[in-house]
């Protein structure tokens, strides 16, 4: 009952803040869906269904070249060469039973700008889409991190209190607050890669290993969620991957503090040795040097009194 008043109290504001920052970046997020899915989504389709025209031509152009016509001859090699292009590009040819730009694709590629991740599984076609990732890329980052700080700082507030109450301690140092968030992402990169291998049909390691490359933001893009349906794959990776983002960004901030603190204690200059004061040894001279005196002297000559 107190660790939950505790926590209450403490994160009562930071609940409301970070409740505001998920909508905004859930109102961003989609936002930029709505307008890549307006510019990219019928060139897609009408790029799809022309590839598929010249499929069918060059079936009809094979068929004409077996009886030795050299127009069509002509006329497919043309038409190899332009399939060609879609072989050597780094984007699949447009598929229209398969889109890659629709609502559900659309909102899947703002959240890899808005995250940095940047897969690369597929990219604008149009030059207004390309100048659209310029301007909602500037946009969409600062809406972003200003929305994973709120976010983050939630969740440091949370973990302080947690450690406050089981340690007993008024502040963690650095070396508690970043194992706890070293088991915290672990735990957490383990179940989200059993959830990805349990939706998308791979093994438990590539789960793992598709969560640890999306959540640090590495995003090669040889693996990634089915998004085209929009449903539950795509609301889960929308759910996982903001979650792991903040974990992620915990992690290496505490990391980070803990390395600059170890750094600065083994590169600190040592402490100056302390001299032994001459005021302690002055009676002692003045004594010695007074007696001295009295021996040259002589006997029966007596010295002035100081002072």
């Amino acid at each position: 009952m107190q660790l939950r008043r505790a926590l209450g109290h403490l994160l009562r504001p930071t609940w409301r803040r970070c409740v505001a920052a998920a909508l905004l970046y859930t109102a961003t997020a989609h936002l930029g869906a709505v307008i890549f899915y307006a510019i990219e989504g019928g060139e897609e389709r009408a790029r799809a269904v022309a590839f598929q025209e010249q499929l069918q031509q060059r079936r009809e152009l094979v068929e004409a070249a077996l009886v030795n016509d050299t127009t069509a001859r002509a006329a497919l090699d043309a038409l190899v060469s332009q399939l060609d292009e879609y072989a050597n590009s780094k984007q699949s040819a447009p598929n229209p039973d398969a889109l890659n730009w629709s609502f559900g694709g659309s909102l899947f590629f703002v959240l890899t700008i808005m995250t940095t991740i940047g897969y690369g599984t597929f990219v604008p076609y149009t030059l207004a889409g390309e100048v659209l990732v310029v301007v909602f890329g500037l946009v969409g980052l600062a809406v972003s991190g200003a929305c994973l700080t709120v976010l983050a700082d939630g969740l440091d507030k949370a973990s302080i209190a947690l450690l406050v109450r089981l340690l007993r301690v008024d502040k963690p140092g650095p070396g508690r607050r970043a194992l706890l968030y070293v088991g915290l992402a672990l735990a957490y990169w383990l179940l989200s890669g059993g959830i990805f291998a349990a939706t998308q049909g791979w093994d438990f390691f590539t789960g793992f290993y598709y969560a640890f490359v999306t959540f640090s933001t590495i995003g090669f893009g040889h693996y990634t969620v089915s998004y085209g349906d929009g449903g539950g794959g795509l609301a889960m990776f929308f759910l996982l991957s903001l979650a792991g983002l903040v974990v992620f960004a915990r992690l290496v901030s505490e990391l980070a503090d803990l390395l600059a603190a170890r750094g600065s204690a083994c590169l600190a200059p040592p402490a100056p040795r302390q001299r032994q004061s001459s005021r302690a040894v002055q009676p002692a001279d003045q004594g010695t040097g007074e007696a001295h005196a009295r021996q040259a002297a002589g006997p029966g000559v007596e010295q002035p009194a100081a002072g």
